[in-house]
C-alpha cells in the first residue's frame, strides 16, 4: 500500500447490481465533499475507492486517523476511522428439568 503514515496525534467481488466503477467514483466524490461517513476511504482528490483499508495502520485501538497517498492520483490525504458499537439484549430462556 503506497506511502501509509500514522499521525502522531491521533477481497471484495463485483457485484452485478452494484453501478461501474466511474460512476460509484463520482458517487464517492459527492459524498466525500459534502463529509457523509463511508464504509471505505475515498480520495477526496480524484474518488478513487480504496478497497484495502483493512491494510491500513491506524494505531493501537480502533478508532484513528493517518495520512495516506491515494493509490489512483499519488495525492495525500487524511482517513480517519470511526467505529460505532451497538449491543442487543435478550432474556436466557431456562430450559425445564423434564418432569
Amino acid at each position: 500500500m503506497p506511502g501509509v503514515r500514522v499521525r502522531e496525534d491521533s477481497a471484495e467481488q463485483s457485484d452485478p447490481s452494484e453501478p461501474e466503477e466511474p460512476e460509484r467514483e463520482e458517487e464517492a466524490m459527492r459524498m466525500s465533499e459534502s463529509g457523509e461517513l463511508k464504509s471505505t476511504p475515498v480520495c477526496p482528490h480524484c474518488g478513487h475507492i480504496e478497497r484495502d483499508a483493512w491494510e491500513m495502520d491506524f494505531g493501537p485501538g480502533f478508532e484513528g486517523e493517518i495520512e495516506t497517498d491515494c493509490g489512483s492520483c499519488g495525492r495525500e490525504y487524511i482517513v480517519s476511522r470511526i467505529v460505532h458499537v451497538s449491543y442487543k439484549s435478550a432474556v436466557l430462556q431456562e430450559m425445564g428439568d423434564g418432569s
